[in-house]
């Protein structure tokens, strides 16, 4: 159960800390770092929009998404969407106002997303190792996708749409990169190898360049990539994105857990009336 600090504390991807975009005058994407998840995608995200100068934001991310379900059930739309014109208007809803992209759902929808914005640079951004980054999934974000967090979470419509996220991203990931459709498939590390095999197919298919980059390489090739002078006095961030799923985990079990005892209290409340009231009646 998470403490009742951890409860009033803002947490990254529940609570909502985004002013949403405005700037309807912004061409578009300028670089999408196209990694999945778990590959140092806050940490981008904030060098992107609050280091680099001059900055590249707001910069997408799966933590702008995550308080708003009814754009996740967009996305799941979209991932399920075969029609390109129908899908990429979807995506052009979402990405608005937004000068780089990191995490998800960028990673999943880089080709659409290069044919809307073709002058967009890519950056691959890894792990360490394959199995470092099965690793580091199958710990923190493999419960999400489990029978067992969708039942707890139910009741609530976040986590219900959360849930949809990952199923739809099994189907796609078993028809683009052949691995299984489950937990185990798209936390694995055939699916991190086949993937980044994707981005390289899909850049060459367009003419472009693509960065591969680790968190250890620093600002240096990051800034000559994206034509940025390297800032100095600031050493690259590192953001424990790791701490915050496990923060919101918690919560969003919690949560799901009060739900359901207070539907479960209501019901044998309702229940108990009724046996009195049929009591006083003699109808029982």
């Amino acid at each position: 159960m998470p403490s009742s600090s951890e409860k009033k504390e803002d947490i990254r991807f529940l609570d909502d800390t985004q002013t949403i975009p405005s700037d309807t005058t912004s061409c578009g994407l300028q670089v999408i770092a196209a990694g999945q998840w778990r590959c140092a995608t806050s940490s981008l995200q904030l060098a992107f929009e609050q280091i680099l100068d001059p900055p590249l934001a707001p910069s997408m991310h799966g933590a702008y998404l995550m308080p708003h379900p009814e754009k996740i059930h967009k996305l799941n739309r979209a991932t399920r969407e075969k029609d390109k014109k129908k899908r990429q208007a979807i995506l052009r809803e979402i990405y608005t106002g937004y000068n780089a992209s990191s995490d998800w759902p960028g990673f999943v929808f880089l080709n659409d997303l290069l044919d809307m914005y073709p002058d967009c640079k890519v950056i691959l951004n890894k792990r360490k190792t394959p199995e470092s980054w099965a690793t580091s999934t199958q710990t923190s974000l493999a419960f999400f996708s489990t029978p067992l967090y969708a039942l707890t979470t139910l009741l609530l419509p976040l986590p219900r749409a959360h849930h949809a996220l990952y199923t739809h991203f099994k189907c796609l990931a078993a028809k683009r990169y052949g691995v299984p459709a489950t937990t185990a498939g798209i936390f694995s590390k055939e699916c991190y190898n086949r993937h980044n095999q994707w981005v390289h197919v899909t850049c060459a298919a367009r003419g472009k360049q693509v960065l591969e980059w680790e968190p250890e390489d620093g600002w240096e090739p990051l800034c000559e990539f994206l034509g940025r002078e390297v800032p100095k006095g600031r050493e690259f961030p590192r953001m424990n994105e790791g701490e915050e799923i496990r923060k919101l985990k918690g919560v969003l079990v919690w949560q799901g857990l009060v739900a359901w005892g207070r539907l479960l209290g209501g019901i044998v409340l309702f229940v108990g009336l009724l046996w009195v009231l049929l009591l006083r009646l003699g109808w029982a």
